[in-house]
């Protein structure tokens, strides 16, 4: 979800995100599918290979919206091979099914010269699935913010483009100030992010691009599945790891070419996807702090 709120408000044209009845159901289907697997991978005897067998229903199909589903069965041996359309469909699936978690998603954003800096974002469907709220705050390489906003916008019909214009809050910490504005955009990044960063979202690079299944890998000490996209249409090469037990991806690593000072320069933007449940202390994340002190002014034209 928050790639798809992430695109809208940067770019502007990505899709309406699945409704919430939607979401629910492909959450209700993950969660059969995770339950069989798991009552059949107790009784199966222990291979060298870690198989997955998960039986998505047509409910997941429909969400997913990808290819024919079957028996998600899939060998790390780290071959690369081609990624198998269960898999695929899963992790969609995963995707789609946060009817309620906030999802956060924590980017480091490379500088063509001096510190990384730092963008956190959180993102909620709300009101039954009729509204969208986000918050994206942006600190610098040792946390300091510089800026921070929320936005709470109305999700419209299916099937047509997101208008991420709505209520705005925002904070700018160098001025110490901040505004409110009804009907508002959220600011622009207070940092320089590459275009490539937000040319697409998670969601469409799994529909509709190529990947390679490289095998389950470890990745802070946990198992992961680690997927790779060559030449992706945002830069070079989009690394994706996924948690096998829930299907969720946890983690992306996007590398792309820019020019800067007309020398073609790499970068990579690593991102952490963390899926929070709505209690207090979460919800509280996906609103905007006023520090004390700060002056209201009017919100930008």
């Amino acid at each position: 979800m928050i790639d798809e709120l992430s695109a809208v408000v940067r770019l502007g044209d990505e899709a309406a995100p699945p409704t919430a009845a939607a979401r629910a159901g492909a959450r209700l289907a993950l969660d059969h599918a995770i339950s069989e697997e798991r009552a059949g991978r107790a009784l199966q005897p222990r291979r060298r290979a870690v198989p997955r067998v998960a039986a998505v229903s047509a409910v997941a199909a429909a969400i997913a919206a990808v290819v024919v589903i079957g028996p998600l069965v899939r060998h790390g041996d780290g071959g690369g091979s081609a990624l198998p359309g269960g898999l695929r469909t899963a992790i969609l699936t995963a995707y789609d099914a946060e009817a309620a978690d906030i999802l956060h998603v924590r980017q480091t954003l490379p500088a063509p010269s001096g510190p990384d800096s730092v963008s956190d974002e959180w993102a909620r469907l709300t009101d039954a699935g009729r509204q969208i709220q986000l918050r994206m705050r942006f600190s610098d390489a040792v946390g300091a913010p510089i800026q921070d906003a929320q936005i709470t916008y109305a999700v419209p019909p299916a099937g047509t483009r997101v208008s991420a214009v709505g209520d705005v809050v925002g904070v700018d910490y160098p001025s110490h100030a901040w505004y409110q504005q009804a009907g508002g955009l959220l600011p622009a990044p207070p940092v320089h992010i590459p275009d490539v960063i937000a040319v697409g979202s998670l969601r469409n690079a799994l529909t509709h691009g190529r990947w390679s299944d490289l095998g389950t890998t470890t990745l802070d000490g946990r198992a992961a599945i680690e997927l790779v996209q060559h030449d992706p249409p945002a830069g070079k090469l989009l690394t994706v790891w996924v948690d096998p037990t829930t299907y969720r991806a946890v983690r992306e690593a996007l590398t792309y070419t820019i020019t800067v000072q007309g020398h073609r320069v790499d970068g990579t933007v690593y991102s952490t996807l963390e899926y929070l449940p709505p209690n207090p202390a979460n919800l509280a994340l996906l609103n905007v702090t006023i520090p004390a002190g700060f002056t209201q002014k009017s919100p930008p034209r």
